[in-house]
């Protein structure tokens, strides 16, 4: 997340996260493996992506603030694409009053834009189709735009590390990211530096580091409590494993794991 230019996203890869994000109301989404009743391999040419992990990740968030009697009025999520983690942290926290998405990609901060705070109709849309080659289609439809948008929702175009709140958060979510920073432990501190004492961080991670993103082999991690050795700093909350899936084109389809963690900010 040191980077604000958009090498990252690409017309093909925009079309990737909006499917993983909000194939239920762009698409319409057809079954794929995780709602079959019985297991099958995912058609790549004909199923969509439902968005269980952004759905998956908040229910889980919820959870864990529920078992730490938690009622946010502040969240901000790290580096969460075209907005859907943002939009069930809104479902889920009725007290919210201030929401906030931090991401480096002009272009997923237009589409998380469009999504989380206008009730404009939508331009076409990219669905993944041949290697490289996104089709535009029209959108079967749109979601509903967080309410009170323009009081409550920000979208900030920059990488973390250039970001400073003027108050604290007390829900931090940051899913798979970690994998594609340069210096996963300094990721953590900046996210440490959004909370208020007591706060929680919802951290999640497959792992798939690339030398691109991360160019020290040593900082390549496989368990996410590793980063969270200072207890005097860091409560464990809980800690879960989500599949999901996602779609290159037409004819690939990828399955990961991620851990996620919980941990609460000591005061």
């Amino acid at each position: 997340m040191t980077s604000g230019d958009d090498d990252y996203a690409t017309p093909d890869r925009l079309a990737i996260y909006l499917e993983i994000g909000w194939s239920d109301y762009l698409y319409g989404t057809k079954p794929g493996s995780q709602s079959a009743d019985e297991p099958r391999y995912p058609n790549p040419r004909q199923d969509r992506v439902p968005p269980n992990f952004p759905v998956a990740a908040i229910n889980l968030a919820k959870q864990w603030a529920q078992t730490l009697a938690l009622d946010p009025r502040s969240v901000c999520d790290v580096g969460g694409a075209t907005g859907r983690a943002l939009f069930e942290l809104d479902r889920q926290f009725p007290s919210l009053e201030r929401l906030v998405l931090v991401e480096p990609s002009k272009r997923f901060c237009e589409w998380a834009q469009r999504l989380l705070a206008s009730d404009e109709a939508l331009p076409e849309v990219p669905l993944a189709d041949r290697i490289g080659t996104p089709k535009w289609v029209a959108p079967r439809a749109r979601p509903r735009p967080i309410e009170d948008a323009p009081e409550r929702v920000s979208i900030v175009n920059a990488p973390l590390e250039l970001y400073t709140p003027e108050r604290g958060f007390d829900l931090v979510s940051c899913f798979n990211v970690i994998d594609r920073h340069p210096r996963p432990s300094k990721l953590l501190e900046a996210l440490g530096g959004l909370l208020n004492d007591g706060g929680l961080l919802v951290l999640s991670s497959p792992f798939d580091f690339r030398a691109a993103s991360t160019p020290d082999p040593a900082s390549w991690i496989d368990d996410l409590n590793a980063l969270f050795a200072d207890t005097d700093s860091w409560s464990h909350v809980g800690e879960e494993e989500l599949y999901y899936e996602y779609r290159l084109h037409d004819r690939s389809w990828t399955r990961l794991c991620a851990q996620v963690v919980a941990k609460r900010r000591r005061a």
